[in-house]
């Protein structure tokens, strides 16, 4: 089936392209084949509602930015950390931590030109869009109605509405491993839950496999926590799928994820695997921290409602003879992990469990006010239905809105040194020439320069920069001179940085030269600048400033290296 799939593309992609070279007017075949199809209604609403929901998530994230207490926290350098591995191309370490969303960063990272740092500062915030979107498209496939509010006002509870869900403000760019696992196995979920033909069970069961094997490589716990009880529920209530396709199902993730372990003991670099160990500190995320914050509404109360209202229905799911499947497990799933939320036992990480609760209360709660309002019961055929219950939302919106305004208001400002630092390091990485240029600043913002670029601490730029300097210009010219000696041999660029202030108001440790530093920078730049060296400043803000040294013209920026002509060097 795939394969005749395979080919009948190929075949069809061969005749246009022989089409158009035999066309006597390519110009008027190319403008045919690639000119848009014209979208419908429907669609039109839907690319509205997204962008719409893209813009509010990005707006409503970014401007609680400024309260962020995610970066340079412990847990950003111990993140940072794994990503630079992944840049070294080292899949495992120490910490028995999977790595398949750190490589996923690294990948978005290269993708949008971005650098290390600032991608795993704004992994969170596309977790989120993501989320939101998917969470769009589900609730509006759930319901038997194109109406683009319901699913789009559950988008904004989920993105917009801190302080009804448990989120913590300070964290809310903190990424999340059951996130990603989310964004990959929700499409998949709907795909499986419908009945389908042989063969095409068969190709969707392929990318089911792919996308079990990719959950394992970034959380594997998720193979018990979600992805068994998932299939479990669907073997025992989906009695349209043949026996085989349902054990096919059953037993696929136990067999990956068995695969999956054994690989991980086969590969492992540092010694002999603890599989104990591996096993606990995924399902158990210690660094993971995740807090509760200060709902207006108690949290307890509002799960319990939307408990109370899945069991309804569960119920209806069940007695009604056209089963809604993906509505019936999401319901049974949110019941499970209320529960376990509950129950006070060692092996149970309530860490891992809030978030996932985080995402399905509003959909959940969506979920029931289809089932018992709109889709199951004889006053649904009233035309006023629809239009009542999209008013409770809105007004549910609009009061949580109100509401969450004044608790907001009392969040302190996190540094915005450590933003401005982000900000410039992301600027230098991403328009210099890796190992080009090298940066100079605290011994503790090394990381920062790791996998990308040269690194010279403060000590070793007071002591050594100004002779290295000296006898690299006077020997730059003399190629056997700096063969023999490499040493001697300084970055085409140096980037010379000054942290000048840092937030009174809160109580967290940022980076800050030395008043003596400054002193010491004055002074060799004051030699460069004698020595006739080009040096601009490359940042000055009231908080950072940063000089930037100049040894080799138009050989570390990207820009100037692309469209530099040597003819009109002076």
């Amino acid at each position: 089936m795939i394969l005749t799939t395979l080919k009948d593309g190929f075949e069809k992609a061969t005749s246009e392209f022989i089409s158009l070279i035999e066309s006597s007017n390519k110009k008027k075949h190319f403008k045919r084949y690639i000119s848009p199809k014209k979208l419908d209604n429907n669609e039109i609403y839907d690319l509205v509602s997204v962008l719409l929901i893209i813009i509010i998530t990005y707006v409503s994230r970014m401007y609680f930015y400024k309260n962020d207490l995610f970066l340079f926290s412990e847990n950003w350098f111990s993140d940072f950390d794994k990503l630079s591995l992944i840049e070294q191309q080292q899949w495992f370490n120490t910490e028995y931590q999977e790595m398949g969303e750190y490589a996923l960063i690294s990948l978005i990272s290269k993708f949008f030109k971005l650098s290390l740092g600032m991608s795993l500062q704004m992994f969170g915030l596309l977790q989120i869009i993501i989320l939101s979107i998917l969470i769009y498209f589900i609730i509006k496939n759930i319901s038997k109605t194109n109406s683009v509010f319901f699913p789009f006002l559950t988008s904004l509870f989920l993105s917009g509405h801190f302080d009804i869900l448990p989120n913590d403000i300070t964290l809310i760019f903190q990424h999340r491993k059951i996130f990603t696992v989310l964004i990959i196995l929700l499409p998949i979920f709907i795909k499986i839950s419908k009945k389908q033909h042989f063969y095409k069970f068969r190709t969707n069961f392929i990318l089911l496999c792919l996308s079990f094997i990719s959950i394992a490589l970034t959380h594997f716990a998720s193979i018990v926590i979600i992805i068994i009880p998932f299939v479990s529920i669907l073997f025992i209530f989906d009695n349209n799928k043949p026996i085989k396709q349902k054990i096919t199902l059953l037993f696929s993730p136990i067999i990956i994820g068995t695969l999956i372990l054994g690989s991980f003991i086969f590969l492992f670099e540092f010694g002999e695997f603890n599989t104990f160990f591996f096993l606990k500190n995924s399902f158990i995320e210690v660094s993971n921290y995740t807090k509760m914050g200060n709902p207006r509404f108690d949290f307890n109360t509002i799960t319990l409602l939307v408990s109370f209202s899945s069991i309804i229905t569960i119920l209806i799911n069940i007695f009604n003879n056209r089963v809604n499947f993906f509505p019936l497990i999401l319901c049974i799933l949110y019941l499970l992990y209320v529960n376990l939320y509950r129950t006070n036992h060692f092996l149970i990480d309530k860490n891992l469990l809030l978030p996932i609760i985080s995402i399905l209360t509003p959909v959940c709660a969506i979920i029931a006010v289809f089932e018992i309002l709109l889709n199951n019961f004889k006053w649904n055929t009233s035309k006023y239905t629809e239009s009542s219950a999209l008013l409770i939302l809105l007004i549910l919106f609009f009061i949580g809105n109100h509401y969450q305004k004044t608790s907001l208001k009392h969040l302190k400002e996190s540094n915005e040194t450590n933003r401005q630092l982000l900000s410039v390091y992301d600027k230098i990485i991403t328009s210099h020439l890796p190992y080009s240029y090298a940066v100079s600043n605290l011994q503790k913002a090394m990381p920062f320069s790791e996998s990308n670029h040269f690194f010279i601490n403060y000590h070793e730029l007071n002591k050594t920069y100004i002779d290295k300097d000296s006898i690299f210009h006077t020997n730059r010219k003399k190629n056997d001179f700096l063969k023999k000696h490499p040493e001697a041999t300084i970055p085409n660029s140096v980037f010379i940085f000054e942290i000048l202030d840092l937030d009174k108001n809160i109580s967290r440790t940022g980076f800050l030269t030395p008043e003596n530093q400054f002193k010491e920078n004055d002074r060799i730049i004051n030699v460069l600048k004698s020595r006739g060296r080009d040096i601009l400043l490359f940042m000055n803000t009231n908080r950072v400033r940063v000089y930037k040294i100049t040894n080799k013209k138009n050989s570390s920026d990207i820009d100037k290296m692309l469209f530099y002509d040597n003819r009109f060097e002076g």
